[in-house]
C-alpha cells in the first residue's frame, strides 16, 4: 500500500507539473523571439528548438510573408538593427517590439543627412528603448510625402498593421502633416501631430506661404488633405502656438471632436524642440502615446515657458504689434535679463524702437 500510495502522489506531482509547464509554455508562445543572435542560444543552442524566450518587451510574432514588404536587415548608425524597405528613393525601416506601433515620418529639418540611408527615423530611439514597435518613414526630399509609389505601398499596409494592437502615427511640422493623412489606412489609431500642416495644396490654403517646396508637389490624388480623413482616428493630439496664425488656421480645418489641443503661446513653430528645452517631450509624449494627456494637464504643464526667454521674445513681437510698446520693451529686457548678450534680445529692443519712431513720424510726433 506504501509504494502504491507513492506512484499515486508521484504520477499526480507529474501531471501538475507537466499542467503548468503546457500553461507556461501556451502564455510564452503568444510572444515568442526568435535566438539566433541571442546570447542564450550561443550558451544553450538546444534551447533554440525547444522553446521561446521572452525579453524584458515581448515582441510581436510574424508569419513568414508579413515582412515580404521589406528587403533587407540593416544596422542603424545608432547601433539599431531594422528591417529596411526602399520606396522610390523613400526609406522605411521597421523595428520589433510589442503589441503597440508607432509610424513616425520626419520633417522638413534641412539638417537630416538625407544622403544617409542607415540614419536614425524620428524619435525610433525614444520609442524602442520605450518597447514599442517603430515603422519609420524616411524621405528622400522635402516633398510632403506626394509620391504615386509610396502611397501605393501605404494602401497596401492593412495586413501587416492587423498584427498589431494599436497603431500611432506621429510627427512634427511635414512630418505632423504626414501623420494626420496617413493615418487614414488604419481607422480608430491614435495621431500625434505637432504644428502639423492638414494640406500644402493652394486650392484649400491659399494663404500657406512658407514651404515652396510644398507648392510645386502634385496635390492631387490620395493622401492630400488631412481635413476629410482625420475624422477616422479614435484621438488626436496636436501641439502648436496658437498665434502662429497658419499654425492655428491648419489645426481649425481639422475636425474637432476627436482633437485633444495641446497649445504653446508664444513658442512658434517647432514645438517638439521647445518641449525639449522646457525637459517636457518624454513626459508629455509617453503620456501622448497611453492617451492619458489632457489639454487642461498640458496648460499647467507649459506654464514653465516663462521660464526661458524665447517665450518673453515672442510676447515682445505680439505687444509691439499690437502697439503696446512699452509692455513689448518691458517683455524684452525681461529676455534680455535672462540671457545677457543675448542678440536676438539685442535686437527685439532695437526692433521695438524702431517701431515706436516710425509711429511718431506718421503720427507727426
Amino acid at each position: 500500500m506504501d509504494v502504491l500510495h507513492r506512484g499515486v502522489t508521484t504520477c499526480a506531482y507529474l501531471c501538475q507539473l507537466c499542467w503548468r509547464l503546457e500553461s507556461l509554455r501556451i502564455f510564452f508562445s503568444k510572444f515568442p523571439v526568435e535566438l539566433e543572435d541571442s546570447p542564450i542560444a550561443a550558451r544553450y543552442p538546444q534551447l533554440s528548438n525547444n522553446f521561446e524566450v521572452v525579453r524584458l518587451f515581448p515582441q510581436v510574432h510574424f508569419k513568414p510573408y508579413s515582412l515580404s514588404m521589406f528587403s533587407r536587415t540593416v544596422i542603424l548608425k545608432s547601433g539599431l538593427q531594422a528591417e529596411q524597405a526602399e520606396i522610390d528613393g523613400y526609406l522605411i525601416d521597421f523595428h520589433r517590439g510589442n503589441a503597440d506601433l508607432v509610424v513616425t515620418f520626419e520633417s522638413a529639418d534641412h539638417t537630416i543627412d538625407r544622403a544617409n540611408p542607415l540614419r536614425d527615423g524620428w524619435s525610433v530611439s525614444f520609442l524602442a528603448r520605450r518597447g514599442y514597435s517603430v515603422l519609420c518613414v524616411k524621405a528622400a526630399s522635402a516633398d510632403w510625402y506626394r509620391n504615386a509609389a509610396l502611397h501605393r505601398w501605404f494602401r497596401k499596409l492593412r495586413p501587416f498593421l492587423a498584427h498589431f494592437d494599436r497603431t500611432i502615427f506621429t510627427g512634427s511640422s511635414m512630418g505632423g502633416y504626414a501623420a494626420l493623412v496617413f493615418s487614414q489606412v488604419a481607422p480608430n489609431s491614435v495621431v500625434i501631430a505637432h504644428n502639423p500642416q492638414s494640406t500644402v495644396d493652394h486650392k484649400f490654403v491659399p494663404w500657406e506661404h512658407r514651404y515652396p517646396l510644398g507648392w510645386v508637389q502634385d496635390w492631387s490624388g490620395d493622401f492630400s488633405d488631412a481635413a476629410g480623413v482625420t475624422h477616422l482616428a479614435r484621438q488626436i493630439y496636436v501641439t502648436y502656438d496658437p498665434f502662429e496664425v497658419n499654425d492655428r488656421r491648419h489645426v481649425d480645418r481639422l475636425r474637432q471632436d476627436n482633437i485633444t489641443h495641446l497649445k504653446m503661446p508664444l513658442l512658434g513653430h517647432g514645438t517638439p524642440f521647445w518641449l525639449q528645452q522646457l525637459g517636457l517631450l518624454a513626459e508629455t509624449t509617453e503620456k501622448m502615446l497611453d492617451e492619458s494627456l489632457t489639454s487642461l494637464a498640458f496648460a499647467k504643464l507649459i506654464r514653465v515657458r516663462r521660464s526661458i526667454p524665447r517665450y518673453h521674445l515672442m510676447r515682445a513681437g505680439q505687444l509691439m504689434k499690437s502697439g503696446r510698446y512699452q509692455l513689448a520693451n518691458q517683455a524684452a529686457l525681461t529676455a534680455l535679463d535672462m540671457a545677457p548678450g543675448a542678440p536676438e534680445a539685442k535686437e527685439m529692443i532695437a526692433k521695438i524702437e524702431r517701431s515706436w519712431n516710425d509711429r511718431g513720424e506718421r503720427e507727426g510726433r
